[in-house]
């Protein structure tokens, strides 16, 4: 995986946990605020993929690994309340945090992606 994968995949997971969190369907597992904050980021993350030039795709999904393993670090072991509005005592937060992280620090690491399609050109 590289870095434009994860933000367009990434972005339409995260986006998708927004939306479905702010039309009620999560039952507010995360907080309002962190629904909002799952669908700008997945926005963002989405039309990056395909704006970005891949020297910003990489400092961004840096950006986003370091912040989502963070929160889901804070949330899972030191947290019981809410912080700036975000439900940080649910587990579930913190485990979609620390995958989100995880995630984005590997496609960090990733190859870029090619434009050819992987056949060898004979000449």
């Amino acid at each position: 995986m590289n870095p434009k994968s994860f933000h367009l995949v990434g972005g339409i997971v995260l986006a998708l946990v927004g939306l479905l969190g702010l039309l009620g369907v999560l039952d507010s597992v995360f907080g309002d605020l962190s629904y909002m904050v799952y669908l700008i980021v997945g926005i963002i993350a989405m039309i990056g993929s395909f704006v970005f030039p891949m020297g910003l795709q990489k400092i961004v999904a840096l950006l986003i690994g370091i912040i989502a393993l963070l929160l889901g670090l804070y949330n899972l072991f030191l947290s019981g309340d809410a912080f700036l509005g975000m439900n940080l005592g649910n587990s579930a937060a913190g485990v979609l945090d620390l995958i989100v992280g995880i995630w984005a620090l590997l496609s960090v690491k990733g190859k870029p992606a090619t434009m050819g399609g992987g056949m060898p050109s004979s000449m």
